[in-house]
């Protein structure tokens, strides 16, 4: 079982993502403080821009919500932003606590970073995290990665104890797409025990034409904002999604824990079942969601148990290709200001 003393302080290297060695520097940032965000960048084609998002906020629960819970919890979330002049898309994992030999907890992700609960102490002495820009020996930023902790509060389930994983997100330019990026999830269970859990990626596009699939389950595409930048997932790839869902806005009743909580137990019997678009392994221009537009997607990976000090990944490939002439595109440095002063949006 997980101990109660504090785990080791984050370093850089804790995990080997591949930019442990002396070819890369791993500068550390500053987080942003109380219901503020900060951004982290790097160019991708064209001036299109991907990046991480980092966000702090506080949830107010009140007593009709969250099985009667009241009093405020703060806490970081982080976010994929990945944009050009025409369109910004955003995306998240999430990680939920198993229950049982088919189902999650979709309480609370475990992929956030609480810091501030005003009914419990919160025994994390590294709840913010750390922030991180990867350089190569030319000084070129090469990725940008997150890592935390998993914390416990009164609102999550299962049955993870606290400081259990180590967690790192890592996004850099994709090798395959120069208007793309990989975006990894990497979860280390630092204690003697074996733990399950689910991992889910809800990616946001902001409205765009009907998905069609890549074929051979490779995936899927929309165009998007008048067909001037087309969305592509691969999921394809190595530690990829099994299942992936292109969906419309979706109204969820009150009583479920959260738009995937609603479509597994409305359209499937647990996590481990509910089957998505690759059941049909459609060929490549199949419109895809049942002919109607997209405006997000989710990507489901199995249920899995992790032994341990075993380290798991989990990888989505997701492209933003802007369509038109070059010299329409915004330059990198209005595209920042606008980032920042939220007239174009890098996160929910």
């Amino acid at each position: 079982m997980a101990t109660k003393t504090a785990p080791p302080e984050i370093t850089p290297n804790m995990i080997d993502d591949g930019f442990n060695s002396s070819e890369y520097t791993q500068e550390e940032q500053a987080m942003p403080t109380d219901n503020s965000d900060h951004n982290l960048s790097f160019d991708l084609a064209n001036n299109s821009l991907s990046g991480m998002l980092l966000r702090s906020y506080s949830t107010i629960l009140d007593s009709s919500e969250r099985e009667g819970l009241v009093g405020k919890i703060s806490e970081y979330g982080h976010e994929l932003f990945l944009l050009n002049r025409y369109l910004t898309f955003d995306g998240d994992y999430g990680l939920w606590p198993a229950v049982d030999a088919q189902n999650v907890s979709f309480k609370e992700s475990l992929t956030l970073t609480p810091y501030h609960d005003t009914q419990t102490v919160i025994n994390n002495p590294h709840a913010r995290g750390k922030f991180y820009l990867i350089k190569d020996q030319a000084g070129q930023v090469q990725g940008v990665k997150w890592l935390n902790y998993s914390s416990r509060t009164r609102v999550t389930g299962g049955n993870i104890p606290q400081n259990a994983f180590l967690m790192e997100e890592l996004l850099t330019p994709s090798k395959s797409s120069s208007f793309g990026i990989d975006d990894q999830l990497f979860v280390k269970n630092v204690t003697n025990a074996t733990y399950a859990y689910g991992v889910d990626y809800y990616g946001d596009t902001y409205g765009s034409l009907v998905p069609t699939a890549l074929g051979n389950n490779q995936g899927f595409t929309a165009y998007t904002n008048g067909n001037q930048s087309k969305v592509t997932v691969r999921t394809k790839v190595a530690d990829g999604p099994n299942r992936y869902f292109p969906k419309h806005d979706v109204f969820v009743p009150y009583g479920y824990d959260g738009l995937l909580d609603y479509l597994i137990k409305s359209q499937g019997t647990s996590f481990n079942n509910y089957v998505g678009e690759e059941a049909g392994n459609y060929p490549k221009g199949t419109a895809l969601n049942s002919g109607q537009t997209m405006n997000y997607f989710e990507l489901l990976w199995p249920l899995q148990q992790i032994a341990p000090q075993e380290t798991q990944r989990h990888r989505a490939e997701l492209e933003l290709e802007p369509r038109g002439a070059a010299n329409r595109y915004w330059p990198k440095d209005t595209v920042m200001r606008l980032l920042r002063t939220g007239i174009i949006r890098g996160i929910n």
